[in-house]
């Protein structure tokens, strides 16, 4: 009973998948001519009906392709697209200027006075009034850099960020903004003297004589026993530290349009406003001691001179230059497909006023831990970049040019993501940097007496001065492109 069950229930389902797979109704020639078959059931030789067919609909919609130009006609809407890159550029080499500084510390007095003794084995003595010779002491210090006359910042990391949007499909007219930016990179140079071991000779280019009185009133006599240079003895250590920094802002707003296309080159152009902040600083610390040096008795001729025993020279300086670039800008775009890969090449240039501004800082202190000799201490604006009174803002215009190149390839990820890699390169034209700014004025004095010989007295001096020069700036980004 069971499986006769199960049999029927077998045949029924069977039953039902064959009627709702009836072929579609045929003529039959058993029929009479004029006999009609009810709407929509058929006659068949063997008998009974035949059910309809199940209708047959068209193909579904399916979105436009991506690719194509029949697809960009389909959606005339705008298109919107954003990309941001890693760009890894490197500045141009600054340069360190001359660092050579003299150090005037003034006059230098000793007892030059003769010396008697009525005893070779002892020591002389003043004869009569004492005598005083002045002679100009000064200290030139000079640093020379191992790693050349140059600062090394290396490459600086940054970033850029693009935002743009076309107005219709066939990118016949669009807007774009860009911001691009390079950490602020600094490098450190310095010129150290040795500790100790420093010891010298300060001849001060007088001389005393020594003499033998020998007799009695009024018979003496006077021989010379010796002659002697006057001399001091000092040591001296110094050291100059120097510190350079830079940093970059670009940003810009193009319009931009696809004039011309051949194949899978699409040709444009771009028409906007262009700025540049380009900063530049340079820093030096000099730092000078003289000093009597330790374990070394002081003779005579030390203790009667003027020059103090512990004197220390220090100079600071710090000029920051910013370029402030505002101009128009016009550029060609080159666009190339293949298959998934692709090729972008840009070129522009901005032509405006580089606002050059320039802050300087520069002073000199004189300490004295010897109050009781010369030179007295003070301070004093000037160093090593600038001259006294030259503190302060500085500021002037040039005309400047900014070329640059774009090169990218890439691979299409998919409809609406991008990524690629390239290579940038730019020059500021008419920029100025500190170290370029500093030049050396020197100025001669010449004193004359009467029936003497003429002294001419030398002054070198640094100055600052805006000096422009080119400034290249490249290197190689990565990043990725999404449009909606």
């Amino acid at each position: 009973m069971h499986s006769r069950t199960l049999g029927l229930m077998a045949a029924l389902v069977v039953g039902g998948l064959a009627l709702g797979q009836s072929p579609a109704p045929v003529n039959n020639p058993a029929l009479p001519p004029t006999a009609v078959a009810p709407p929509g059931v058929s006659a068949v030789p063997g008998g009974g009906p035949t059910y309809p067919t199940v209708p047959t609909f068209g193909a579904v919609p399916q979105g436009p392709s991506v690719y194509g130009p029949t697809a960009l006609a389909e959606d005339s809407g705008p298109i919107v697209y954003a990309a941001a890159d890693y760009i890894l550029w490197q500045i141009r080499k600054g340069n360190i200027p001359a660092t050579a500084s003299t150090i005037p510390v003034g006059l230098l007095a000793v007892d030059v006075s003769n010396l008697v003794t009525t005893n070779p084995v002892l020591p002389g003595v003043p004869s009569g009034t004492p005598v005083t010779g002045y002679t100009p002491i000064s200290i030139f210090n000079e640093a020379t850099f191992g790693g050349g006359p140059h600062t090394n910042i290396g490459a600086q990391n940054g970033g850029r960020f693009t935002l743009g949007i076309w107005g219709d499909s066939d990118m016949s007219w669009g807007i774009e903004a860009q911001f691009a930016f390079l950490e602020r990179g600094s490098d450190t140079f310095f010129a150290t003297s040795s500790q100790q071991g420093n010891q010298f000779i300060l001849d001060t280019g007088f001389t005393r004589t020594l003499f033998l009185i020998s007799g009695t009133p009024p018979n003496v006599t006077q021989q010379p026993l010796s002659t002697f240079n006057v001399f001091v003895a000092r040591e001296a250590v110094s050291s100059l530290v120097g510190h350079s920094a830079s940093a970059f802002y670009t940003g810009e707003v193009n319009g931009r349009c696809i004039g011309y296309r051949v194949g899978p080159c699409d040709i444009g152009g771009l028409v906007g406003f262009r700025y540049v902040n380009f900063a530049d600083e340079l820093q030096l610390l000099n730092s000078v001691r003289l000093f009597a040096p330790p374990g070394i008795p002081l003779t005579q001729a030390d203790l009667n001179s003027s020059l103090s025993r512990d004197l220390n020279y220090l100079t600071f300086d710090r000029t920051r230059i910013y370029n402030h670039f505002f101009g128009a800008q016009v550029g060609v775009d080159l666009d190339s497909t293949l298959g998934a890969c692709f090729f972008n090449a840009r070129i522009k240039g901005a032509v405006g006023n580089m606002h050059q501004v320039a802050d300087v800082q520069s002073r000199t202190l004189l300490i004295n831990n010897d109050p009781g000799r010369s030179p007295p201490g003070y301070t004093s604006e000037g160093g090593l970049l600038a001259a006294p009174g030259q503190n302060g803002r500085h500021t002037r215009n040039r005309v400047g040019f900014i070329p640059e190149v774009n090169l990218k390839v890439g691979y299409q990820f998919s409809t609406w993501l991008r990524g690629y890699v390239g290579y940038d390169a730019l020059m500021l034209v008419n920029a100025a940097r500190p170290g370029g700014s500093v030049v050396l004025n020197q100025l001669s004095t010449t004193v004359t007496t009467g029936g003497s010989t003429p002294i001419n007295v030398n002054i070198n001096q640094p100055t600052f001065r805006f000096r422009d020069q080119d400034i290249w700036v490249q290197g190689v980004c990565f990043g990725f492109e999404a449009s909606y």
